[in-house]
């Protein structure tokens, strides 16, 4: 029975070895960084990311909108970038013909287009300046979560989104087949 034993436990480190040499190139295939203001970040805390489809990823912090290029970090702030009059990024979206949204807790809502920020307020017909989310619906197309309605960007202006987008709720999904989504504070509700 001692010599079962010895032979069985000599089997299990055998293969045990043979499990960590195998996944040992498995392992390396991936590796792990993690970035702070050490590396470049204005603040530790990132709210919202998107890559974009030239390949950057944008963040949204509290202390500026944020490009990274997988080696360093490009900070737009309103002292440093036209365009901007807020730093608090809270929400941002690529949409289907290449802009980028970024919402602000403050300042509006942020659109970059051709290397350019321009910023929309109340003063441009936006309910608040306060955008604490960017959706989109199965067409592509952006619609806010201002305040506690909805509004759809279509054709320059800011109109206000359809009845079904009911005010309780949070967020919304389009669904691969054009089913919406509907998510609350108290959970998800019926399509």
């Amino acid at each position: 029975m001692a010599q079962i034993l010895i032979y069985y436990s000599r089997h299990c480190c055998g293969l045990l070895l043979f499990c960590l040499i195998a996944a040992a190139p498995v392992a390396a295939q991936y590796r792990v960084d993690h970035w702070t203001t050490d590396n470049g970040l204005p603040q530790n805390t990132v709210r919202s990311i998107v890559q974009t489809r030239d390949g950057y990823l944008w963040l949204t912090t509290f202390d500026g909108l944020v490009r990274f290029d997988g080696a360093r970090f490009t900070v737009f702030n309103k002292s440093n970038t036209s365009g901007l009059n807020s730093n608090r990024f809270t929400s941002i979206y690529e949409d289907k013909d290449g802009t980028l949204w970024a919402g602000t807790e403050d300042g509006g809502l942020t659109a970059h287009r051709n290397g350019v920020f321009r910023t929309y307020t109340t003063a441009d017909g936006l309910e608040s300046n306060q955008v604490p989310a960017i959706n989109f619906n199965g067409n592509g197309e952006i619609y806010l979560n201002v305040i506690s309605n909805f509004v759809y960007w279509r054709g320059g202006r800011f109109v206000q989104a359809p009845a079904e987008y009911d005010r309780r709720v949070v967020k919304h999904y389009w669904g691969a087949t054009g089913t919406l989504w509907k998510v609350a504070a108290n959970g998800v509700m019926d399509p």
